[in-house]
């Protein structure tokens, strides 16, 4: 299975797909389930999310497929963490295109991992507050 997300409808999955397919089939993996989120980051409350964790709770899950692990969640080291011990608690492996060296497991690539969610948190706020600045630049000029 897969996971891949975006944050807004202006943006597309199909980078997402083609590099988790690549990446498969280079391992001589397949992948037969895709979820598709089109949400913001922030919080684990997406649809296709949950879909993906009530798949992974059957066991019938070996591996989930990300393009990098920010894309399962921006909300902090907690939250990505929490996620991936739960994607390993059901079974299954964490395979990430860009982030293979953060999702092998192990001290070293925990605190890999720990230090990407830490930096994912940061570039949601960064967008956050550009977006905040953006708007109010508008309203300042009446555009």
């Amino acid at each position: 299975m897969a996971y891949i997300r975006v944050s807004t409808t202006g943006q597309d999955h199909a980078y997402q797909r083609r590099e988790i397919e690549l990446a498969a089939r280079a391992r001589g993996e397949t992948i037969a389930t895709w979820y598709a989120d089109v949400a913001s980051g922030r919080s684990l409350e997406r649809a296709e999310l949950r879909k993906m964790r009530a798949a992974l709770r059957t066991g019938a899950v070996s591996v989930v497929w990300v393009w990098r692990v920010d894309r399962l969640t921006r909300s902090g080291i907690a939250d990505t963490l929490a996620l991936v011990r739960e994607i390993r608690d059901a079974g299954a492996a964490l395979r990430s295109v860009a982030d293979g060296y953060a999702v092998d497991g192990g001290p070293v690539g925990e605190l890999v991992l720990a230090v990407l969610a830490f930096g994912a948190q940061l570039e949601r706020e960064k967008i956050a507050e550009v977006q905040r600045d953006y708007a109010f630049l508008l309203s300042a000029y009446d555009v």
